[in-house]
């Protein structure tokens, strides 16, 4: 909103794309706008699965533009 609090939230499921080798893989998703106007976007990056739910962060890093 305009005092830059998040009124509403969305999640997606990201696509796997590409497995790099060593444990590597690239995760894609594409969001469209379905009305126009001004928006902020933020994202945060889960696990899925039990397994996850109590690892450290730093399995995640951020795209260098590849």
């Amino acid at each position: 909103d305009p005092q830059n609090r998040i009124t509403e939230s969305h999640a997606e499921a990201m696509d796997l794309v590409e497995e790099r080798g060593d444990g590597l893989k690239v995760y894609r998703q594409e969001l469209a706008c379905k009305a126009s106007g001004r928006y902020g976007f933020t994202t945060r990056i889960t696990p899925r699965g039990a397994d996850w739910r109590r690892a450290m962060p730093g399995f995640v890093t951020w795209a260098d533009g590849d």
